[in-house]
Formats: C-alpha cells, sequence, structure tokens
C-alpha cells in the first residue's frame, strides 16, 4: 500500500438538524450569559468558547494518510503524528483515535489525533493496520464493550495481531 488515503469529514454537512439545535443552544446560552452577567461580553466570550469547543462539528476535516505520516487538518488547527509515533488506535463507530500513549490518557485529545470515519472504515482500518508500528495497540473498543457486556470477565485489549 504504497499510496495516500485522503477523505474529508465535515459532520455538520452531514447531521444538519444536530447542527441547528447546536446553534440553537449556543445562541441561547450566549443570551442567558448576557441576561445573568449584565453585559455583552459575557455574552461574546460565551458564542467564542462555544464555537470553539465546537469547531470539530462545524468545521470541515481533511484527513490525510501516506507513507510517512497521518494529517488532520481543520480551521485553524493542523495535526500531524509521523506512523512511529502512534502506539496504540482506539477503534469506535465513529472512528479512530490514534494515540501516542499505549493506555487510554487523558492528554489524547491534545496529543493524540481523531480520524472521523465516512463511508470508509473498512479501508482506514486496513491503512492504518498496513501502517502503525508493530508493536502498537489496536483496540476495537465496540468489541470489547460487548465483551464485558456478555459477562467474558472483561475484554483484554491485545496488540494488532490479537486484531
Amino acid at each position: 500500500m504504497s499510496e495516500s488515503l485522503e477523505w474529508q469529514s465535515w459532520p455538520l454537512k452531514e447531521r444538519p438538524a444536530a447542527g441547528v439545535g447546536a446553534a440553537a443552544v449556543i445562541v441561547l446560552a450566549a443570551t442567558g450569559a448576557v441576561f445573568v452577567g449584565q453585559h455583552i461580553a459575557f455574552g461574546l466570550v460565551t458564542l467564542v468558547v462555544l464555537m470553539g469547543s465546537l469547531n470539530p462539528f462545524f468545521s470541515p476535516t481533511l484527513f490525510r494518510m501516506d507513507e510517512e505520516k497521518v494529517v488532520a487538518s481543520r480551521w485553524p488547527t493542523r495535526k500531524m503524528r509521523p506512523w512511529e509515533d502512534i502506539r496504540a488506535c482506539f477503534v469506535d463507530r465513529n472512528g479512530v483515535t490514534l494515540s501516542p500513549f499505549t493506555k487510554r490518557s487523558w492528554l489524547e485529545p491534545y496529543r493524540g489525533i481523531r480520524l472521523f470515519f465516512r463511508d470508509n472504515r473498512d479501508e482506514v482500518i486496513a491503512y492504518l493496520r498496513a501502517h502503525v508500528r508493530e508493536d502498537a495497540r489496536f483496540v476495537d473498543l465496540e468489541e470489547a464493550a460487548r465483551r464485558k457486556k456478555g459477562g467474558s470477565g472483561g475484554a483484554k485489549a491485545g496488540h494488532r495481531a490479537d486484531g
């Protein structure tokens, strides 16, 4: 697999009704902050903070994986990680988190990269399996939850070879 893999995810475009709901909540929260704080500055701060925190929903993200690295670009940020830095892949139904840590960490949103699937789940997973380090963990979180719920005494997520 020497080609690159590239796709775009834009949750607002894919789920416009959720976008209307999110925008309504933001406007209501900003309006409420103006009334509670008795100054428009409180509303503007609330608006900026909420829009910033929901930027992954409102802005399109371009994902690109090639032989050397994986990149997620969204205005105004760009996250890039070389394959050798990725020590674990945590897969769920919406996407995969590429982590520089072997176990889940509160630092993942800051140090890792979140890839959202479109209609390319199998293609993305196959590309990741071909490019992450041999000793990287590859964890299917949905499968682990099913095993745990099924009473098998908890799921132990193994290395990449465990699939």
